[in-house]
């Protein structure tokens, strides 16, 4: 069982929200036929947002991934997060 703080998990659930809103801004501005950026500008603008949101959240980008790992792993932390993502909707 993974031992994350409660505090870790609840910015854990709220980075995922802001993650998968960044990852939606992101596509509808890849499908805009008129966007000119290069594809290397784009991946480093939507990796700097997507950073940023976490980090907005107090984790690192360390401990997201870490967390998110740990959920592939471990039932108990995944249904920690997955009641915290139901009760945000």
């Amino acid at each position: 069982m993974s031992d994350f703080s409660d505090e870790n998990v609840n910015a854990f659930a709220k980075s995922v929200i802001g993650v998968r809103a960044v990852l939606q801004d992101f596509q509808a501005k890849a499908a805009e036929p008129d966007d000119q950026a290069a594809p290397a500008d784009f991946k480093k603008e939507k990796t700097a947002a997507l950073v940023a949101k976490i980090e907005s959240h107090g984790l690192s980008l360390d401990e997201y991934n870490s967390i998110a790992r740990a959920t592939k792993i471990d039932p108990t932390l995944r249904q920690r997060i997955e009641s915290l993502l139901h009760k945000a909707r």
